[in-house]
């Protein structure tokens, strides 16, 4: 009987480890989610700015974008 005692036991502290490490990850997951989409919104407006830039001058369609968003900065 002790010995299914002590067995239920280490049972239960391996699924609450287990259950700690996956609460970890999750919200690792949910931080580099979060960056992500950061990233990618951060992208989206640089392409507007770069359409808007082209709508405004047809002529810019043909210049590479790095050389907008240089301008752009300064």
């Amino acid at each position: 009987m002790a010995a299914i005692n002590d067995l239920t036991i280490n049972e239960e502290y391996r699924l609450h480890k287990k259950i700690d490490e996956l609460t970890k990850k999750k919200n690792e997951i949910e931080i580099m989610e979060s960056k992500h989409n950061e990233e990618i919104q951060a992208m989206r407006d640089q392409m507007s700015q770069i359409l808007t830039m082209i709508q405004h001058n047809p002529k810019l369609a043909r210049v590479k974008p790095e050389a907008l968003m240089k301008k752009n900065a300064t």
